[in-house]
């Protein structure tokens, strides 16, 4: 299931991060780390995600780029599919050890679905504010 496995692969950055950084020790480690991680990418998750790429989307803010290579927009029930994706990923977050060095520095995560058309199905952010 998409929202069950994603965690598998945004967890893996607390390699790259630790925790409690100045502001621009955090944004250079942000860069190397997502580096990094671009190395396995794109990488399937499960039957229905794959990981095409992380990116640094400003301030303290990791994008994670997702495809649904299987699926079409129009066959999605979208609203569900956000609510459902929203809450595991805010619960993971803030449950989350590997996820610690992230919320220790203020991130904020975008999530970026797209269909096997590269048509955008939908985007989850989950700020501070969320997770605390």
């Amino acid at each position: 299931m998409v929202g069950l496995i994603f965690m598998r692969f945004v967890g893996l950055v607390n390699v790259f991060i630790p925790s409690h950084l100045t502001d621009s020790t955090a944004e250079r480690l942000f860069k190397d780390g997502v580096a990094q991680m671009n190395k396995v990418c794109p990488k399937m998750l499960d039957s229905e995600t794959r990981a095409d790429s992380i990116t640094v989307g400003g301030e303290k803010t990791i994008v994670y780029w997702f495809t649904l290579p299987c699926r079409l927009q129009a066959e999605l029930n979208i609203p569900m599919m956000k609510q459902f994706l929203t809450a595991q990923i805010i619960n993971d977050i803030k449950t989350s050890d590997a996820m610690r060095p992230l919320r220790d520095n203020n991130v904020t995560f975008l999530y970026r679905y797209f269909d096997k058309t590269h048509v955008e199905i939908l985007d989850i952010e989950a700020t501070p504010n969320d997770y605390e």
